[in-house]
C-alpha cells in the first residue's frame, strides 16, 4: 500500500530544489549573489607589455582583477624566463595573490592603486614608480626585490612588506602612511627620501647607506605632524655611507615635523652629516653619534645620549628637566643653538665630557663643572653668555675663540689663551671674577666691548692678568672682533707678568680706583687718570694722556722705568 501523503511531500520538496537551483543560476547569470572562482591567471611570455592587456595572460578571458567578472578573484602569475621584459601596471587593481618568480621580470607600477592581497616576491623586481600601494601583505625573498624609483606620486599605504624597500635611484622617493610596517628601508641613492603622514609610529630600520654622494632624506610627507620611532624602530646613518642624512627637513615632500624618538637614532657614517632638523625634536630613547657630525636644531632629552667619536652639535633647548643621560667616551659636543637654563642648572662631568659654545649662547641658571670637565669656548662671534652663573673656568684655548658677556654672568676664571681669542663685554658689566691671559702660544688676547659703546668696569673681587710665560700680547679695550669705545673703570686689579710681551690698555677713558701692578714686559696706557695705587717692580710702564687736576694717586715703585708717551694737563 502506497503512503500518498508521503509521495506529495516528496514531489513537493523535489519541486523546490529545483526552483532553487533554476533562481540560483539565474541570479549567478544576472549578477547575483552567488560566489565566483579563483583564476589562476598566467604572464603568458617573456616580452613587455601592459597588465590590463588580456592577451598578455593566460587564461585571456579578463586581465587580472578582483570582480571582473563579478564574484571573480585572481591569483597572478609572473614567472616567464627568457629576455629581461617589463609588466606595466598603470592601473587600479585588486587581487588575492600575486606570485614574482622570474629573474628576468620587473613589475613597474607607474599609475592607479595596487592591493595584490598576498605577494610573493622570491625573483625579479616589483618597481614602485608613480603608482599606489593600498595594503596587503608583500613576502620578499630569494632574490626578489621590493624597488621604489623616482615618482612623486608613489605611495605606500597600509601594507606589510615583509622585507626590504630599496631606494637606490637618483631621487627615489615614497610617502608612507596608514599602518605600514617593512624590514629594512636602504635609502642609497641621491636625494632619496620617505615621507611619513602625520601620527605614523616607526617600528623597523631605515638606513642611509651607499657609496653615493648626495643626500638621504626622512620627512614628512607635505603635511605637518609628529612622527614617532617606537621602541624596536631605527634610523641610522650607516658607516661607509657617502653622502649625508637629513631628518625631518623638506627635500621633496616637506611639512614641519615633531619627531619623538622612543628607539635608536645612530651616527656611524665617518666624514659625513647627519642633521636632526625637526621643528622640535624629544629624545626618550637613545641618540648614538659614534662618528662623523650630527647636528641637532631644537631639542629636549628624557632619555640617553651616547657620544664615542664624531661631533654632535646641539641645538636649542630648555634644561628645565634637565638634560637627560649622557655617556660619553669621546668625540666632541657643541652648543650650536640657545640654551635656555632660567632658573635651572645642569652639570658637565664624567658623562657628558667637556662642551664648546660654538655658535650658541647659555641664558641664565648655573652650569656646574665637575670631573675636570670644562666649558670651552670656540672660534663664532655668536657665543654669548647671559647671566649665567659658572661654577668653574671659561677656557678659551682655541684660535680665534671669542664669546660676549651681559648680564650677571659670572664664572671663576675666564682663560685666553688662544691666538687672537677675546671676552666682549656688555656696555655697564661689571667684572667680579678673574681674567687670565695666558697659554705658550702666540697671537693677541683681547678683553674688549661687545660691539656697543659703554662703561665696563673690573670690580673690587675682580681682575685682568697677563701671566707669566704667555706667548703673546694683551690688548684691553681695544677692537678684535666686536669693538664698541669702552669706557674703563678699574676698582679691581691689572696685573702684567709676561715677561718680553706687551699689555696695552686701549679704552678711550681710563680710570684707575684700584692697583695697577707692573712686574716685567711692557704696559702701556692710552689714556688715564689715577685715584688708585700704581705698582711697578719691573718691565716698562707706559703712560700716555692724563690730567693731573685731581693728581697721580698713589705710586709704588721699586724697579722698572715709567714713560711719559702722551700729553700730560695741568690746572690753570
Amino acid at each position: 500500500m502506497f503512503d500518498l501523503s508521503a509521495r506529495r511531500h516528496a514531489a513537493t520538496s523535489g519541486l523546490r530544489s529545483a526552483q532553487l537551483l533554476i533562481a540560483a543560476g539565474l541570479a549567478a547569470s544576472v549578477g547575483g549573489a552567488a560566489s565566483g572562482a579563483l583564476i589562476v591567471s598566467t604572464w603568458a611570455a617573456a616580452a613587455s607589455g601592459t597588465w590590463n592587456t588580456a592577451s598578455n595572460w593566460s587564461p585571456n578571458a579578463n586581465f587580472p582583477n578582483n570582480g571582473t567578472p563579478v564574484g571573480d578573484t585572481y591569483h597572478a602569475i609572473i614567472d616567464a624566463t627568457g629576455p629581461n621584459y617589463t609588466v606595466t601596471l598603470n592601473t587600479n587593481v585588486t587581487l588575492d595573490m600575486l606570485t614574482l618568480n622570474s629573474a628576468n621580470a620587473t613589475l613597474s607600477h607607474s599609475g592607479g592603486s595596487f592591493n595584490p592581497g598576498v605577494a610573493n616576491i622570491s625573483a625579479g623586481t616589483y618597481r614602485l614608480v608613480g603608482g599606489s600601494i593600498t595594503g596587503g601583505v608583500w613576502n620578499i625573498s630569494g632574490t626578489g626585490v621590493f624597488d621604489v624609483a623616482s615618482s612623486g606620486n608613489n605611495n605606500i599605504i597600509g601594507a606589510t612588506i615583509n622585507g626590504d624597500i630599496i631606494l637606490s635611484a637618483n631621487s627615489a622617493r615614497s610617502r608612507v602612511s596608514g599602518a605600514t610596517r617593512f624590514g629594512t628601508a636602504r635609502l642609497s641613492g641621491p636625494s632619496s627620501s620617505l615621507g611619513f603622514a602625520p601620527g605614523y609610529t616607526l617600528l623597523d630600520a631605515i638606513r642611509a647607506e651607499g657609496a653615493g654622494g648626495g643626500s638621504r632624506n626622512v620627512e614628512m610627507n607635505g603635511s605637518a605632524g609628529t612622527v614617532t620611532i617606537g621602541a624596536t624602530g631605527s634610523i641610522t646613518h650607516a658607516a661607509g655611507t657617502g653622502g649625508g642624512f637629513n631628518i625631518g627637513g623638506s627635500q621633496w615632500f616637506g611639512g614641519a615635523m615633531t619627531l619623538v624618538n622612543d628607539g635608536l637614532i645612530q651616527m656611524d657614517a665617518s666624514g659625513q652629516a647627519m642633521s636632526i632638523a625637526a621643528n622640535s625634536f624629544t629624545n626618550n630613547g637613545t641618540l648614538r653619534v659614534t662618528a662623523g657630525t650630527t647636528t641637532i636644531s631644537s631639542w629636549s632629552n628624557a632619555g640617553l645620549v651616547e657620544v664615542s667619536g664624531g661631533t654632535l652639535n646641539l641645538g636649542a633647548f630648555n634644561t628645565t628637566s634637565g638634560i637627560g643621560t649622557w655617556n660619553r667616551t669621546g668625540g666632541a659636543v657643541n652648543i650650536n643653538g640657545a640654551i635656555n637654563n632660567a632658573g635651572s642648572s645642569f652639570t658637565l662631568n664624567n658623562s657628558t665630557g667637556s662642551w664648546t659654545l660654538l655658535g650658541g649662547s647659555i641664558t641664565g641658571g648655573e652650569v656646574n663643572l665637575a670631573d675636570a670637565a670644562q666649558l670651552l669656548v670656540g672660534a663664532n662671534s655668536a657665543n654669548t653668555l647671559s647671566g649665567v652663573d659658572l661654577n668653574g673656568d671659561l677656557i678659551l684655548s682655541a684660535g680665534s675663540a671669542r664669546a660676549r658677556v651681559i648680564g650677571a654672568t659670572r664664572f671663576d676664571t675666564a682663560r685666553l689663551s688662544g691666538a687672537s681669542s677675546s671676552l666682549a663685554f656688555a656696555p655697564g658689566y661689571t667684572l667680579m671674577d678673574a681674567v687670565v691671559a695666558q697659554g705658550a702660544g702666540g697671537g693677541s688676547r683681547n678683553v674688549e666691548m661687545n660691539g656697543a659703546a659703554g662703561t665696563f668696569t673690573i670690580g673690587a673681587t675682580g681682575s685682568i692678568t697677563h701671566a707669566a710665560g704667555a706667548g703673546g700680547g694683551l690688548n684691553i679695550g681695544g677692537s678684535q672682533w666686536f669693538g664698541g669705545a669702552m669706557t674703563l673703570v678699574n676698582n679691581g686689579l691689572i696685573q702684567m707678568d709676561a715677561s718680553g710681551q706687551a699689555m696695552s690698555i686701549e679704552a678711550n677713558s681710563f680710570t684707575n680706583n684700584g692697583t695697577l701692578r707692573v712686574t716685567t714686559g711692557t704696559t702701556t696706557v692710552s689714556s688715564w687718570s689715577n685715584a688708585g695705587l700704581v705698582e711697578v717692580s719691573g718691565g716698562t710702564l707706559n703712560l700716555g694722556a692724563f690730567n693731573v687736576t685731581s693728581g697721580i694717586g698713589t705710586g709704588n715703585r721699586t724697579g722698572g722705568p715709567v714713560s711719559i708717551t702722551g700729553p700730560t694737563t695741568k690746572p690753570a
